[in-house]
């Protein structure tokens, strides 16, 4: 209660000096979905990167949720003359279902902007995770998603979370786009984490590289060598009312006890139809741990009906399968059907 209580203290007190600048910007979404989860997995332990480790698989029942959809922020920026701008963003997790306003770290930063390109300090997003990643996955932020379930690599050096403590340097090169993500802050043992892509864009196509590195993946000193990486190439083709988008990651997590190398690849087509966006997607991953190798399998189809430019209707299917019985773990499926409304504002 003490956080919420914090939480609107702050926001209602940064909302009167910022509503005096002409360019600030408060914005928000929130979205509600129930779910029908059906699951035949009784524990899961998995890697944590190619699969999540977490009770969403093994979610057996009905729910109204908030997926991690919901935020309320402000940005803007302020002309400093000869071509410079400040820029600036505060973001709020919040769950809409719980009215719960304190849901997590989300993006926020200051930084500067001009001919050189944009620097930002602060809580920052992830190259590796947008440079195909979630700004792939129509239904992210939904019992649908693809990360977590073998579709998109979880974790904070995949598709989730936000890097705190951070700098990053973005820039347009012609067609190009560079993007570093760079954490030099020893507390935590954060210290030498990054990601880094390059994206090239054209009128109905992209593609792109991207890298991360976790220099110190379980945050301890006595075991500095510990490391994960992570890379993946992909990119995206329109063509008329059709959009087909894909990626391919490639990851090396040391244990003390070898290297386990995972792949997971990912295939997402959209068709839109008036209003509505309809979408099947298709997702193998694989983990080698030396002979013992659980392997899974990802799909879903879906269709988002936008009402309006701020307001739509999701409506999807997914089933996700992990095989770890080769590992001495466990084989099952899980299954979500779910439907989500979202606004904008």
């Amino acid at each position: 209660m003490n956080k919420k209580l914090i939480a609107i203290a702050v926001a209602a007190g940064m909302a009167a000096p910022m509503a005096a600048q002409a360019d600030a910007t408060w914005y928000g979404q929130l979205q509600a979905e129930v779910a029908s989860h059906s699951s035949d997995f009784t524990a899961a332990a998995f890697d944590n990167h190619v699969w999540q480790n977490t009770p969403r698989w093994t979610n057996d029942n009905l729910q109204v949720e908030d997926d991690k959809r919901g935020r309320l922020g402000v940005k803007g920026s302020e002309d400093l003359g000869g071509g410079l701008a400040a820029i600036y963003k505060f973001e709020f997790q919040v769950d809409t279902t719980t009215a719960d306003v304190d849901d997590g770290n989300r993006n926020a930063f200051v930084g500067l902007n001009g001919g050189f390109g944009t620097i930002k300090a602060g809580s920052l997003k992830s190259p590796y995770k947008y440079f195909g990643g979630v700004s792939y996955d129509p239904f992210v932020t939904t019992s649908a998603e693809a990360r977590r379930y073998g579709g998109m690599t979880s974790g904070q050096f995949g598709s989730n979370g936000f890097w705190d403590n951070s700098i990053s340097y973005q820039n347009d090169f012609g067609a190009a786009n560079l993007w570093v993500t760079y954490t030099p802050d020893e507390r935590g043992n954060q210290d030498g984490d990054y990601a880094a892509g390059l994206k090239f864009s054209g009128s109905n196509y992209e593609a792109f590289i991207a890298t991360a590195s976790d220099a110190d993946q379980d945050n301890n000193e006595a075991t500095p060598d510990l490391a994960y990486d992570a890379m993946k190439i992909g990119g995206q083709y329109k063509s008329g009312p059709h959009k087909l988008s894909a990626q391919y990651e490639m990851t090396t997590q040391e244990t003390g006890g070898g290297d386990f190398d995972g792949t997971v690849l990912y295939v997402n087509y959209d068709m839109k139809m008036g209003k509505n966006i309809f979408t099947a997607t298709y997702g193998v991953s694989e983990l080698d741990r030396g002979g013992n190798d659980p392997e899974g399998t990802y799909m879903r189809v879906g269709v988002t009906h936008k009402f309006t430019k701020s307001t739509r209707f999701m409506l999807a299917y997914m089933n996700a399968n992990a095989d770890w019985s080769t590992a001495g773990g466990i084989d099952g499926d899980k299954s979500t059907v779910m439907g989500a409304m979202r606004v904008d504002f």
